[in-house]
């Protein structure tokens, strides 16, 4: 007998989501109900208010189709944009707000965020597509998730339900940068086209996301410790006199384009890269397990 296992309910979940959330379901939903509304006015008219309710407003296709306009107006009301720089900006201030007021509601609320990113945005590999709408693995984008990931976990409660899908959802993307970090220690614009420059914002959040995992004990020290201090040793190679660290890039917004990543300009002393190499400085300094 057939049975629905986890992997079926999630695709169940998940096409029943993306066919309520959908504009192209909205707009038919909506036409029909104009269409019926008129044909009601029309009746109303014709031949009286009576009529019209026995005809159209008490059908019960009517209370179905009002039913299912309520429900695509709630999923698209509730649904997140799914950008992977977002990840990082939840869970920043949830985790901030958790630290200053330990209620418990915050963080709890970043985890299932994460869960709903993850579960929406993750690769086989363990990267993630900029954006379903970008199906590129920007490197800053997916900087963005591996710090996010990094800095949930350090506060998150083990015994919290979402704790081990975002575990092993870092530990994936932990493997596969080790093996797409390049000879030099650096990671590329796109992480996993080797054929693109090497870009420094998302190298450092790589390193810092690491190193914090080396500390806390989730990473294997021998194994990502030399991939981390690769990482860094890299990075201060691309720090000029100035402070400045170079090869940052500019501001990205999503395109379903190769060419758009392969163009981004690099950048010296933006603070996209600037920020990175410090969170690394502050990591390698840091006891962890003592430090939350």
């Amino acid at each position: 007998m057939f049975q629905l296992n986890d992997t079926h309910m999630k695709k169940v979940s998940s096409s029943l989501k993306a066919m309520f959330t959908s504009w192209k379901i909205t707009l038919i939903l909506l036409v029909h109900y104009v269409i019926l509304l008129a044909a009601a006015t029309f009746v109303e008219k014709a031949q009286g208010t009576a009529m019209a309710r026995e005809i159209i407003y008490n059908n019960p296709l009517f209370y179905l189709l009002q039913f299912l306009l309520i429900l695509n107006f709630c999923a698209t009301a509730w649904q997140t944009r799914l950008w992977m720089d977002d990840m990082f900006m939840i869970t920043a201030v949830q985790a901030q707000a958790y630290r200053v007021t330990q209620d418990m509601k915050y963080i709890t609320r970043a985890a299932r965020e994460m869960v709903v990113y993850l579960d929406s945005l993750q690769l086989d590999n363990g990267l993630f597509y900029h954006a379903p709408s970008a199906p590129y693995c920007w490197g800053r984008a997916n900087g963005w998730m591996a710090v996010g990931m990094a800095e949930l976990l350090r506060i998150l409660p083990e015994t919290n339900p979402d704790y081990a899908e975002i575990m092993a959802a870092y530990l994936k993307m932990m493997k596969t940068l080790k093996e797409t970090q390049n000879e030099k220690g650096m990671w590329r614009q796109l992480v996993d086209d080797p054929e693109l420059w090497e870009e420094t914002s998302g190298s450092a959040m790589f390193t810092y996301a690491m190193i914090v995992g080396v500390k806390k004990g989730w990473l294997d020290a021998k194994e990502y410790g030399e991939v981390a201090r690769k990482g860094w040793i890299a990075l201060c190679s691309y720090i000029d006199k100035a402070g400045d660290v170079k090869a940052v890039c500019e501001g990205t917004m999503i395109k379903n384009s190769r060419e758009h990543y392969i163009n981004r300009l690099a950048l010296t002393g933006d603070l996209h890269g600037q920020a990175p190499v410090l969170w690394c400085a502050y990591a390698l300094v840091t006891d962890f397990k003592t430090n939350k």
